[in-house]
């Protein structure tokens, strides 16, 4: 079996940049609170589109809006915000805006705020906290929580990386230093894909696969540390990067000068009582 780094490599390296995506009105994906109490929001737009966020007061409309911050859309077209905190079943709404910040489009339906579960990837170079697509990719965060739960990610490595580009971790074998040349081909071949419409920005969270079998996907998983539009589609995108991409910036240079060095994790969840039954109540 090839390592399963190469899928990935062969695509970011050899495809060509998917064409920009038709130019839309803003639309919430998530808005979610986190266990610590902060409210993150994730959206598309037009890429470079400003976009204004707002609490809905009373039932959406043209009144009963509050403007609790905004945001911009990047390359991918996707928005993130982080809100002050805010009660559970806070209804958002996101418009888009122009440089006067003038509303120019009409108010979308609104979004309310839920729960998500966190990962906690530490190393020690530093921190990394991951939100979770419960919604998205049921069946992988809940392999991923289980992996977690039973410390099945702990003492495995960072084993692959392409400087500025992506990191890979979570394969099982990868505790053993006397089977490197397996890296890449463990923990796999236990998940179906769960594709979405989830451009791969930077910081997105995607599950590795075999290179022949898009139903291949298990314990290990990639980083997006560039915007990779050209993988959406091809990988399940299983969560985002909130808080400590620049560790793993720094994780994909370490072998810029010399052989990657051994850079294990350790990965805890946190996450809401309901998670497991919301995610049973969606399995394939």
């Amino acid at each position: 079996m090839l390592p399963a780094l190469l899928i990935a490599l062969a695509t970011v390296q050899g495809a060509a940049a998917a064409p920009a995506d038709t130019c839309v009105a803003p639309a919430l994906q998530a808005a979610e609170v986190t266990l610590g109490g902060e409210v993150r929001v994730t959206g598309t737009a037009c890429p470079g589109q400003s976009v204004e966020l707002l609490k809905a007061t009373a039932a959406p409309g043209a009144t009963g809006l509050e403007r609790v911050g905004a945001a911009m859309a990047g390359e991918c077209g996707l928005f993130v915000a982080t809100l002050p905190s805010m009660p559970m079943e806070t209804r958002l709404v996101a418009r888009a805006t122009d440089p006067a910040g003038t509303a120019v489009d009409s108010l979308p339906a609104a979004l309310v705020l839920s729960p998500w579960p966190e990962a906690i990837i530490e190393t020690a170079d530093g921190t990394v906290v991951v939100r979770l697509f419960t919604e998205a990719a049921p069946n992988h965060v809940k392999k991923f929580i289980e992996t977690a739960l039973a410390r099945g990610f702990d003492g495995t490595l960072f084993h692959r990386v392409v400087p500025g580009e992506l990191v890979q971790g979570g394969d099982p074998i990868s505790r053993d230093p006397k089977k490197s040349e397996r890296y890449g081909t463990g923990g796999l071949g236990t998940l179906k894909a769960e594709f979405s419409d989830r451009c791969f920005a930077r910081g997105t969270v995607g599950a590795v696969r075999c290179p022949s079998n898009c139903d291949t996907a298990g314990s290990q998983f990639f980083v997006a540390l560039k915007d990779h539009p050209e993988l959406r589609g091809q990988y399940t995108a299983l969560g985002e990067v909130v808080t400590g991409i620049e560790v793993l910036d720094k994780i994909s240079h370490a072998g810029d000068s010399g052989p990657l060095p051994r850079i294990p994790m350790t990965v805890t969840v946190r996450q809401p009582p309901d998670v497991f039954q919301k995610t049973a109540g969606t399995r394939r």
